[in-house]
């Protein structure tokens, strides 16, 4: 939960991969910083894991449960509070302290608020009512435009990707653990994602991602493979649909579904020739920023603003995806060779908006 020594103290309320999602993600790497760093923190976690070596306090369970540990926050002196998570009623309580006087930061990742607030009822009404007292981290322009019309203390756009480190033998240990199928293959595309639906499509777009991977196949002359690191099954019926549409189209060897947990998605960004993210919505998109930090090219949906040097396709266009994958062949550029990367990568420097400008900024004097 932190270092003890220290009188500032700050509060993470949030989900801890697995599963490795965006938001775990993040958190899971903030929390190695602030270690490393020597901050004093409390850590809520949001949802069951199996790992029983975390130090956290448990922030799930019955609906009972959960307001016990809500109400124990307002007595509790943290420098400030800072939720992650879509969950609106959360959000609600902890805007409802920032009526009380606590120092709330609501940290909007994806969709969740503009989803919320147009889909109307007291959910709606009460989020919109109550963000003047909270402040907001967004995660990209769009998302701080929204809530800026609904005056919050404060609104700062705050990139959510935190680099991880390059490890030769966590690279060795995923790349030797599924060695025989990427060996036989010349040309690998990767993506991540779940199998569910937004507003009736396909949300991380696996369909237009195969419409464009059998054109690809048949256009290059290549062993090709898309290298898919599955974060969970939230749509059963689209699952199977995937899944009937690669053997009725002869893709079953270039397709390699990942569905076990693994500790670090990055190898697979290192040993792709390309990442997609053909997403119909999208927030801060941690893996296209991760690919981009281990140099690889990134091919993405415009469904959201993006960052530089991302290639941007049409939001659900299979033809401006299968498009932009040939534009990327064609560069054959050697600097995205795996020995390249791993060169390039081992001398990186990062620094974070969030611990300068949020973190260490209300724990100053404390600390």
């Amino acid at each position: 939960m932190g270092n003890k020594n220290k009188k500032a103290k700050i509060a993470i309320i949030g989900p801890y991969p697995p599963p490795y999602g965006g938001i775990s993600v993040h958190i899971q790497r903030a929390l190695f910083y602030l270690d490393k760093e020597n901050y004093n923190y409390d850590f809520y976690i949001e949802n069951r894991i199996k790992n029983n070596n975390l130090n956290y306090y448990k922030f799930y369970g019955s609906k009972f449960k959960k307001i016990v540990a809500l109400f124990g926050l307002l007595f509790k002196k943290y420098v400030l509070i800072h939720h992650h998570s879509p969950d609106w009623k959360i959000r609600v309580i902890l805007s409802i302290y920032g009526i009380l006087g606590k120092n709330i930061y609501l940290h909007i990742h994806g969709a969740s608020l503009k989803d919320i607030i147009q889909n109307g009822g007291i959910e709606s009404f009460l989020t919109r009512k109550l963000l003047k007292f909270v402040n907001v981290i967004a995660d990209n322009e769009n998302i701080a435009q929204l809530a800026r019309k609904y005056s919050p203390k404060s609104v700062v756009i705050i990139d959510a990707f935190l680099p991880p480190l390059y490890k030769e033998n966590t690279y060795k240990k995923i790349i030797v653990k599924y060695g025989e199928v990427l060996q036989n293959k010349n040309y690998i595309i990767s993506m991540v994602g779940w199998f569910c639906y937004y507003k009736g499509e396909d949300l991380y777009g696996f369909d237009i991602a195969l419409e464009a991977l059998h054109r690809f196949k048949k256009e290059i002359d290549e062993n090709v493979l898309l290298l898919v690191s599955i974060n969970g099954i939230r749509s059963e019926e689209l699952h199977q649909k995937i899944k009937i549409y690669i053997t009725k189209n002869n893709l079953d060897n270039n397709v390699l579904f990942i569905y076990e947990e693994i500790p670090e998605i990055w190898p697979i960004y290192i040993t792709s020739k390309v990442f997609i993210r053909p997403t119909c919505t999208d927030g801060s998109a941690l893996s296209v920023k991760e690919a981009m930090w281990f140099e690889t090219p990134v091919i993405a949906s415009d469904c959201v603003p993006r960052p530089e040097g991302v290639i941007l396709f049409k939001n659900r266009s299979s033809d401006e995806l299968f498009g932009k994958l040939m534009q990327v062949y064609k560069s054959n550029n050697r600097s995205n060779d795996v020995e390249c990367k791993i060169s390039k990568i081992k001398n990186k420097k990062f620094k974070c908006k969030l611990f300068d400008e949020i973190y260490r900024v209300n724990s100053k004097g404390d600390r």
